[in-house]
């Protein structure tokens, strides 16, 4: 087997430690000294430097692991909090659903026959009913009462409270489960009796 030449052993340390500041100018200028070279045959090569060389090579290796691991983070990070906001606007809209349907049903059926459909009651809303006079039966979401949107299970309660003789409070909470953690949404109207003039 032919050995390696020096030249060529040089070229390939200055290769592999190109990125970590290694020079061949500081190569020579320390390897100037005969004492610190190796004189076995042609393979002369400077061993003074090695120690120093690989500990530079283990900094830098250190120093960009830290780089890499830094930006990976910050990438979980930031898919993660896209991932809530997603999730959020979806449980937001949810809500809003049930807001705008309870205002046009108020509309339609008119202030108090609303309130005799809905009464002072909670209700899981899988879906939205299309008339108020039909509604589900009251009571809290169970397992399994969900409304499915983007891959993920949500949970949509709905509480109608009278406020007044004049106000009717509807409040909307949507839950859903991110990560193990329990997630949600609250939103709340008021609709109130259309002032009629004497």
């Amino acid at each position: 087997m032919i050995k390696e030449s020096t030249l060529t052993r040089l070229i390939k340390y200055i290769k592999i430690n190109k990125f970590v500041g290694f020079s061949y100018k500081r190569f020579r200028k320390s390897c100037s000294n005969n004492s610190g070279l190796n004189n076995s045959g042609s393979n002369n090569i400077c061993l003074n430097n090695s120690g120093s060389t690989i500990i530079e090579l283990l900094i830098s290796l250190m120093i960009v692991g830290l780089i890499v691991t830094a930006i990976a983070v910050a990438g979980t990070y930031s898919v993660k909090n896209t991932g809530e906001a997603r999730f959020k606007q979806v449980a937001t809209n949810l809500a809003q659903e049930v807001i705008e349907k309870s205002r046009t049903e108020k509309d339609r059926l008119g202030f108090l026959n609303f309130n005799n459909a809905v009464g002072e009651k909670t209700y899981c809303f899988n879906s939205i009913p299309n008339d108020y006079n039909v509604l589900p039966n009251p009571g809290s979401c169970v397992i399994g009462d969900v409304v499915t949107v983007a891959g993920a299970d949500f949970t949509r309660e709905v509480i109608f409270s009278f406020k007044d003789v004049l106000t009717t409070e509807i409040e909307v909470n949507v839950y859903w489960s991110d990560a193990d953690n329990t997630r949600s949404v609250q939103l709340i109207q008021q609709l109130t009796k259309p002032y009629q003039g004497s």
